[in-house]
């Protein structure tokens, strides 16, 4: 198990790069009581290593302060990724980019359940197989762009759900 807590996690802010703040690979992973701050996303629950595609479970992210992120918590799904609970953090988002790459996403997101991007297109696949099970976002707060405007036409959105079975989200606060 990984356990990654109190930590101060700051990047500089540059237009976009991938810049993932924690990745959680590992069962009974935890990202507890951290500051991630210019990232993409804040904490990444990746069910992939460098062996490939792995079962993953029972991983806690809870009371973390992501600030300034393109993405709060994203998923990335190469094998199924079961009973997560996102609790208690505070996302505040920011789209990073210069409008130039679109090769990435510009789309900006609190929880991004699934990366449905062409260069990754393995997740498309997966897509149809619900590779997460048993997902519970409760009691977080998110936040957008403080410009409306570019926030809005890049697609922010607080929670993008693709993919699941076993949906819980409840007690969130939007604004």
């Amino acid at each position: 198990n990984t356990i990654v807590s109190n930590n101060r996690l700051v990047q500089p802010y540059t237009p976009y790069t991938w810049s993932g703040g924690i990745e959680l690979h590992d069962n009974e992973s935890i990202a507890d009581s951290n500051l991630i701050v210019n990232c993409d996303p804040g904490v990444w629950v990746a069910s992939d290593n460098q062996m490939g595609a792995l079962a993953l479970r029972n991983v806690v992210v809870s009371n973390n302060v992501m600030r300034d992120c393109a993405r709060g918590v994203a998923f990335w799904s190469a094998g199924v990724i079961r009973d997560v609970v996102i609790e208690g953090n505070t996302i505040s988002l920011k789209w990073r980019g210069d409008g130039a790459d679109y090769t990435v996403s510009n789309d900006v997101y609190g929880v991004h359940m699934i990366w449905r991007g062409k260069t990754y297109p393995w997740t498309d696949a997966m897509a149809a197989g619900a590779p997460l099970h048993n997902i519970n976002i409760v009691n977080n707060v998110f936040t957008g762009e403080d410009n409306v405007a570019e926030y809005d036409f890049f697609g922010g959105v607080g929670i993008l759900a693709t993919s699941f079975k076993g949906l819980s989200i409840r007690g969130n606060t939007f604004r």
